[in-house]
């Protein structure tokens, strides 16, 4: 399921001008816990918008860091354990696994070296194996990474 967090504010400026913030979120969630992501991604908008107001935003390309959302009742398992525990509901599409392998070659300079480095990331040393979600995640990482080294 995707979520989308908007989040504007209109601000009044000099001579009677005003200025308007927009910020959206989007997310993947599964379904038990669209309410929490929900409220991650507006504080998150809301706070967004405000940094622009107060002229306190980043202005440089940030590194993605995905929230890890865990129960705090039950231990926490290897990801590959709960991608099974799932039977993997939302598998990645051909899409996803094409351009993961391709950014895994072109950030790690080889598949083999790519693939080491996805299986110390999500516990999965094959594109093919990874949730939709954790694919969105490999992606955005990825293609950060590349941005960085360019």
């Amino acid at each position: 399921m995707r979520i989308l967090a908007n989040f504007t504010k209109k601000v009044a400026t000099a001579q009677y001008e005003n200025e308007t913030y927009t910020v959206t979120v989007e997310a993947e969630s599964e379904f038990n816990n669209v309410a929490e992501v929900a409220d991650y991604l507006f504080s998150q908008a809301r706070a967004a918008v405000q940094r622009q107001i107060d002229g306190g935003a980043a202005m440089t390309t940030p590194e993605t860091i995905m929230p890890s959302a865990t129960k705090h009742d039950e231990p926490e398992q290897p990801k590959a354990q709960k991608q099974a525990a799932r039977g993997n509901v939302y598998s990645i599409t051909p899409k996803q696994t094409g351009l993961i392998r391709r950014l895994l070659t072109e950030n790690f300079g080889g598949i083999e070296k790519g693939n080491r480095w996805l299986g110390e990331e999500t516990g999965v040393a094959d594109a093919a194996q990874l949730s939709r979600k954790q694919a969105s995640r490999i992606i955005e990482i990825l293609m950060d990474r590349s941005r960085k080294s360019a």
